[in-house]
């Protein structure tokens, strides 16, 4: 019955975004969006 109940943990999906694919791709963008802010912001005071 544990493992059961484990594997229907692992399939739950997360409370917002509706699924780890789109939080995943979030957290991409926002990455690649703060590498980019702070590259323009260091070449504009350098």
């Amino acid at each position: 019955m544990s493992e059961q109940n484990e594997a229907d943990s692992n399939d739950e999906t997360p409370p917002i975004l509706g699924a780890w694919r789109n939080i995943y791709l979030f957290v991409l963008v926002l990455h690649v969006l703060l590498i980019l802010f702070f590259y323009l912001f260091s070449n504009a005071y350098a």
